[in-house]
């Protein structure tokens, strides 16, 4: 309630992502680098991500990665939930992180019963987190709540489409896909529940089919600045208002 009287004067700036580290166009850690201009590129990646991790490598079916700490407030009692539905669309998923037993447990039965479908690396492995971006279609981040998060930030920068939650910061950096204008660059479900997420899934992998919107989905998100400088620019302009309302 205090900070609701006070919403006028509350103001909201996202992190920056470290454009140096995370640039498909220089990464150290891709096999194959690519840009907006050179995005069929990017699917070399794909091919070396399902290797990886022991998948066998399609074109037509899209790999969703997930790279996160392994906590409800993640969204992982979600995924955990949708999961069996999940295995019986047409995609692969791989995930990267660490963090509650009950989900590392939870992850490595999945990888016996869905060898094909599913598999996981519990821990953390920054080639592996540079692979994903770089190699996945899609990114899966259903947060509970996200102060601001960075990875959909990475994602976007990449090329991997981002179906996220409409919460916090990924409410802020994806705007979800609208068929009839083209416009967006992810996918977004609002009720914090497994069938909204499992619906706008189903919807991504539709869109997907179809390669032209998909290519332009990708480079919507290509084109966002979510550099440190973009970010410094607001801050300044924050400061400039302070001191003007003097």
């Amino acid at each position: 309630s205090v900070l609701a009287k006070r919403k006028n004067d509350l103001y909201g700036i996202i992190n920056g992502i470290d454009t140096h580290l995370w640039n498909p166009d220089k990464d150290k850690h891709l096999p194959k680098k690519f840009s907006i201009k050179t995005i069929e590129d990017k699917v070399e990646n794909k091919k070396i991500l399902a290797e990886k991790f022991g998948l066998t490598f399609s074109e037509t079916t899209p790999i969703i990665g997930i790279i996160s700490r392994l906590f409800d407030s993640k969204g992982f009692d979600l995924i955990t939930e949708a999961f069996p539905e999940m295995m019986k669309m047409n995609l692969q998923m791989v995930l990267l992180g660490n963090g509650d037993r009950k989900y590392h447990n939870f992850f490595e039965k999945a990888g016996r019963k869905y060898p094909d479908k599913f598999a996981s690396y519990l821990g953390f492995n920054d080639d592996l987190a540079h692979l994903i971006e770089g190699g996945a279609d899609m990114l899966l981040m259903p947060s509970h709540y996200e102060p601001c998060g960075l990875n959909q930030m990475y994602s976007l920068v990449y090329g991997t489409v981002p179906i996220v939650r409409e919460t916090g910061g990924l409410a802020d950096t994806v705007v979800k896909f609208n068929e009839k204008t083209g416009e967006g660059n992810g996918f977004m479900f609002r009720q914090y529940e497994s069938t909204a997420m499992l619906k706008e899934i189903s919807r991504a992998l539709k869109v997907f089919e179809d390669k032209k919107t998909w290519t332009k989905i990708q480079k919507n998100g290509m084109k966002c600045d979510f550099s440190w400088i973009a970010s410094a620019k607001k801050y300044i302009d924050l400061y400039k208002t302070i001191l003007e309302s003097d």
